[in-house]
């Protein structure tokens, strides 16, 4: 096996629940991102481990409704990752962006844990490789793909970031701006 993935989801519940207060690691249902879109009910927590061969989990924890993505994913690291590596002998340990904050990265480097992410954009480094580089530069990595490598040490963490350009959402942000555009100029000229 070459890596496992996490990944969470949010659930919804029905009906009311009451509790006493006397449960003091029991999870709460509470109303947070819904991502069946069902805000108005309460919702909680599944995060999910799978290897990534066969897709069997490996590691399952329901949570609080309202637990964010990333602080759910660094408590993780922090208690898992050494018993996961050892039992499942992975290479890699694959997140989505909400892995990528420094603290998280920085416990998966203390452990010798290779990870792949996606960087957020909204990280500075991250603005300004994207704004700097020409796509003109990058090599193409597979129909449609294209991208270019480059050095990183965010969060004290040496590591490699690859830039990728997609002709199909290229296409897609041009015909967004394009309306927008369009719109833009409908409503000034009502005026």
């Amino acid at each position: 096996m070459r890596g496992v993935n996490l990944d969470s989801t949010s659930l919804h519940v029905d009906g009311q629940y009451h509790t006493d207060g006397s449960e003091i690691n029991a999870i709460k249902l509470v109303r947070g991102y819904s991502r069946d879109h069902r805000p108005e009910l309460n919702q909680v927590v599944l995060n999910l481990i799978t290897e990534n061969q066969a897709g069997i989990p490996v590691y399952m924890q329901a949570a609080s409704g309202n637990v964010n993505d990333a602080e759910g994913f660094k408590k993780i690291v922090k208690s898992h990752i050494k018993s996961l590596k050892a039992a499942q002998k992975s290479r890699y340990f694959i997140a989505d962006a909400a892995l990528y904050v420094a603290e998280t990265i920085q416990s998966l480097e203390q452990q010798k844990q290779l990870f792949i992410t996606r960087v957020p954009q909204k990280i500075t480094q991250a603005k300004q490789l994207i704004a700097e580089h020409d796509p003109a530069t990058f090599e193409p990595i597979s129909e449609g793909y294209s991208g270019k490598w480059f050095d990183s040490d965010y969060g004290g963490v040496q590591q490699r970031w690859l830039l990728i350009r997609s002709e199909q959402a290229t296409k897609r942000e041009q015909k967004t701006l394009d309306k927008n555009t369009k719109n833009h100029r409908a409503i000034n000229q009502s005026f």
